[in-house]
């Protein structure tokens, strides 16, 4: 593990900035020269067996955006401008309903017990991060957490929960939400008070022309 955590952090130095404080301790948003990362990675590799809750998150979050959107990686992505998965996240953090840590929301079992809310983290299959795509993964996940830590992370969406549109039709968990945002692969739900003023779930129309005529008389 702490392997894979050098080459994360050295592979994504140039995307996020990051410090260690001590051998195991926390990553922050702070400036240091590389020489000097790299001797801090060097020495929690050496002489520490565990690694940082800030660094277990980066793990967790990266499975769940392997997980959850494999083909989707635009959706790893913080941007303020573009609907992803790290603002569901951030928003179940910020939400009372749910924990109030990013540890406790990727961690957060079913109300049976059976599972955890996120399926991907529950489903006892390991991603592989080690792959090209994996690391993109971590990079994504460690600087959409240090902009959380640090206080510079603004939501894309006010969405908490996302599913692919096929698997929110009719899902009795997603009949009490209201879709606020669309991805490229997932739709993103909140709560009814956050709807959009304009529904953005295409309305379906019939093509047989008896059925259109039936509507339009009904209308």
């Amino acid at each position: 593990m702490q392997n894979i955590l050098k080459k994360i952090v050295t592979n994504s130095i140039n995307l996020v900035t990051v410090g260690f404080v001590g051998y195991g301790g926390f990553l922050l948003g702070q400036q240091q020269p590389q020489a000097q990362i790299d001797q801090l990675l060097d020495l929690l590799v050496e002489e520490s067996q565990t690694v940082s809750q800030f660094e277990y998150e980066v793990v967790k979050l990266a499975e769940a955006y392997e997980g959850e959107a494999k083909g989707q990686p635009d959706e790893w992505v913080w941007d303020a401008s573009a609907p992803a998965m790290p603002s569901a996240i951030v928003n179940r953090v910020n939400d009372e309903r749910f924990p109030d840590t990013v540890l406790g929301v990727l961690l957060q079992p079913l109300p049976s017990g059976n599972g955890l809310m996120i399926n991907a983290l529950g489903d006892h299959i390991p991603e592989d991060l080690s792959t090209t795509r994996g690391q993109q993964a971590l990079a994504e996940a460690a600087r959409a957490l240090v902009a959380h830590y640090d206080g510079t992370f603004v939501p894309s969406h006010v969405g908490h929960s996302w599913a692919t549109p096929e698997a929110a039709d009719g899902h009795a968990y997603f009949e009490g939400l209201v879709q606020v945002a669309a991805g490229s692969g997932h739709d993103y739900f909140g709560d009814r008070s956050h709807a959009p003023s304009v529904s953005l779930r295409p309305q379906a129309r019939p093509a047989d022309p008896i059925l259109l005529a039936l509507m339009e008389a009904i209308e």
